[in-house]
């Protein structure tokens, strides 16, 4: 392994250790569980993922963020990666609760164009305030290229 590639897996893995423990203390925070309550009382929203063959149901606070979930281990079957809408590896498709949810905002437009349409959603930019329905299966989107400033 080159020493370049040493300290960019070096730098990952930090990266990742640092972002699961931010995201931890602030979901865990009084502020942010204040919030979660205001609204609904104690009613939690289910959550129905289909991904790698399986169904998982589970109950997630009130404006809960599936990625963040992910990231403290509280959703672990959830398909994700950058958490920033970047990547596209978080793509879901919306089966059932997509009226419950905020529309597709500038990162999701860009990032999955036309797909958008159909119903295709990155969960890192969702916020999760009712039952909904979305499945990660047979998803292959890839993130578009970017233009070199040549090709502009």
């Amino acid at each position: 392994m080159s020493n370049c590639s040493m300290v960019y897996s070096n730098f990952l893995k930090n990266y990742k250790n640092f972002f699961s423990s931010h995201l931890k203390r602030l979901y865990n925070s009084e502020k942010y569980q204040n919030v979660a309550h205001t609204e609904r009382g104690n009613v939690m929203p289910k959550v129905i993922l289909h991904v790698d063959g399986t169904v998982v149901e589970q109950q997630v606070k009130d404006n809960a963020n599936l990625v963040v979930l992910a990231g403290i281990r509280q959703f672990p079957q959830l398909k994700y990666g950058c958490g920033m809408g970047r990547c596209t590896k978080c793509t879901c498709r919306v089966i059932r609760g997509g009226e419950s949810i905020a529309p597709p905002n500038w990162k999701e437009i860009k990032m999955l164009g036309d797909k958008v349409e159909e119903g295709y959603r990155l969960t890192c930019q969702l916020t999760i305030a009712q039952d909904i329905e979305i499945s990660q299966e047979n998803i292959s989107i890839q993130p578009p290229k970017k233009q070199s400033a040549t090709q502009v």
